[in-house]
């Protein structure tokens, strides 16, 4: 919650990507799924959320470059964040395609975007260090 605030203000931007499945805490801006494929509107998938927070929040699929890219392209300028589980372990593990939390650090960095490692699950578990330590996430 207080990383996406930082994104945000640091970035002035409002929009955020998260991934289905991924769970990064109780806050408005993450409790939204995508409503029949839209990229640009998400819905609330909790009673309380108002729909003005969750058109702020784009989710998709995990491991799938392509629909980031439309996404970059349909919010230039507009994304502050993307915020995802490297390894996430909400629903059963999925692992990254090799090469896809390198691709979305290169993605990121073009546009202007932060990139959040949410590492309360794989912070302790997969290296010391978390992801961005171990030999099998960035560098793939």
């Amino acid at each position: 919650m207080s990383a996406i605030r930082l994104a945000r203000g640091f970035t002035q931007r409002d929009k955020i990507i998260k991934f289905a499945g991924c769970y990064h805490g109780h806050s408005d801006s993450l409790l939204i799924k995508a409503g029949s494929g839209a990229l640009t509107h998400g819905y609330p998938d909790s009673a309380g959320v108002p729909a003005s927070f969750a058109q702020e929040t784009i989710v998709l699929p995990f491991n799938d470059p392509a629909s980031l890219e439309t996404a970059f392209a349909a919010n230039p300028g507009q994304i502050a964040c993307v915020i995802l589980e490297p390894y996430p372990a909400n629903v059963g593990l999925i692992l990254p395609e090799p090469g896809f939390l390198s691709y979305l650090r290169a993605l990121c960095t073009a546009h202007g975007t932060l990139l959040i490692f949410d590492e309360v699950m794989t912070g302790f578990r997969l290296a010391r260090g978390g992801s961005r330590r171990s030999r099998k996430s960035c560098r793939t």
